[in-house]
């Protein structure tokens, strides 16, 4: 493992937002708030094809049944607009960058919470 990714894990806000994002698809889904910090003696081995590292904890506020491309998201978002870098390096997607904070904005955050956010009376 990437030394400089363990020492983002460990300063990973409990608190904070993030996202999913679907590598095979291009999308954007289920925005979630981190509940606790990534576990460094811990590998998921039932998740995904691929052990997983540096495992935490999230409460999802939405499902992976709505989702938004990457295309739709660089026309409405106005962190997107307003770079001049590509949408990878606005937010922080590839395996290098995990733990990486991107800028989010309030009014990107509503605009992303809008498209994927479910009403809290769906998971009851």
């Amino acid at each position: 493992m990437n030394s400089s990714i363990a020492s983002k894990a460990k300063k990973l806000p409990i608190g904070a937002f993030g996202l999913l994002y679907c590598v095979q698809t291009s999308v954007f889904t289920v925005p979630f708030v981190i509940r606790s910090r990534p576990d460094p003696n811990q590998t998921i081995h039932n998740v995904w094809p691929e052990p997983w590292k540096l495992p935490f904890q999230i409460v999802p506020l939405g499902t992976p049944h709505r989702q938004v491309s990457v295309r739709t998201l660089t026309d409405r978002l106005p962190r997107f607009r307003a770079s001049s870098k590509q949408w990878n390096h606005v937010f922080h997607v590839e395996p290098l960058t995990a733990f990486a904070a991107s800028e989010i904005n309030d009014g990107d955050w509503h605009l992303l919470f809008e498209a994927l956010a479910e009403p809290l009376d769906q998971h009851r």
